[in-house]
Formats: C-alpha cells, sequence, structure tokens
C-alpha cells in the first residue's frame, strides 16, 4: 500500500462549498420567530391575568365570576403546556395521554360546579365592600402594591426586547 502523504491520514475542511458550510442566517431567524411567538404568548398571558383581575372589581354573581375564573385559568394552562412545555411539537399520542386526564378533571368540576356557586368568594371585592372604607382602601392599595414589581419587571423586558 502506497502512501502519498500525510494528506491522507486527517481530515480536511472544505468550507465555502455548496452544502457544506453552516449557514447562520436561516437559524439566526428562526430563533427570532420562535421568540416572537414566545413573547407573544406571554403578553396573552398577562393579558389574561389582567383580566382575572380586573374581574375582582366586578359585581357579578359568585357563580359567572367563578365560571369565568375557571375558564381564564384553563386558558392559561393550556397556553403554558402547548408553547413553553413544547407540548405543542410533540407526537399527538402524547397530547391524548396528557389531555384525558384534563377532560375527566373538567367534567369533575362542571359537577361540582353548582355547590362550590353557593360558597362565598373570600378575595371577592364584593367581600370587601362589606367592610367599613378603611379596609377597602389597604385593599386596594394592597393589589397596587402587588401589581407594581411585575409591571416594572414586564416594562424591562418590553424595553430590552424593542432595543435588539
Amino acid at each position: 500500500m502506497e502512501r502519498r502523504g500525510r494528506r491522507g491520514r486527517r481530515t480536511v475542511l472544505a468550507f465555502c462549498r455548496p452544502r457544506v458550510d453552516v449557514r447562520l442566517s436561516p437559524d439566526l431567524s428562526h430563533e427570532r420567530k420562535i421568540m416572537n411567538i414566545f413573547h407573544a404568548v406571554w403578553i396573552f398571558l398577562l393579558s389574561l391575568t389582567a383580566v382575572e383581575v380586573l374581574l375582582a372589581y366586578v359585581n357579578a354573581s359568585p357563580a359567572l365570576m367563578l365560571a369565568a375564573l375557571l375558564g381564564l385559568s384553563g386558558l392559561k394552562a393550556v397556553a403554558i403546556i402547548a408553547w413553553f412545555m413544547h407540548l405543542k411539537f410533540e407526537h399527538r399520542l402524547l397530547r391524548w395521554v396528557l389531555f384525558s386526564p384534563l377532560l375527566v378533571l373538567i367534567l369533575a368540576l362542571l359537577a361540582l360546579l353548582p355547590d362550590a356557586a353557593r360558597a362565598q368568594c373570600v378575595m371577592c371585592k364584593r367581600t370587601a365592600e362589606a367592610q367599613n372604607a378603611e379596609r377597602r382602601e389597604a385593599l386596594n392599595r394592597g393589589i397596587a402594591l402587588m401589581a407594581a414589581p411585575p409591571m416594572f419587571v414586564l416594562a424591562a423586558i418590553l424595553f430590552r426586547a424593542r432595543r435588539r
């Protein structure tokens, strides 16, 4: 066996040939699209949370409020599972395995909803309004204090995302 030199024993990299080089542009643009989708889902979840907080100020029947809050929470759970836990990209069988117990849970909740509607909501604004004005003012301050840090974090994230 004849050797032609050292070149036969080592790997030779051939950059810039067709289908050999690393393509960066499509990979980076794909990552940007995925991040935009995640930002949109995150803003959607934040808006659903804001709607849930605003529902506490509406004078609705406890049954209607409970149904609305359960529906919004379920919608948030589906969005989190689908996008942030990447279930949207999984096989259909895995989706059925995860969502079939959820269907049983929803049916059980619907069966128990009439009993839960008769109970008083502890965090309802109506309960706070039944108390004196001092407690109502304390509740409003507490809600504002709890909402301030997430709003600052949201503003910082959006500012940083727009700078990129």
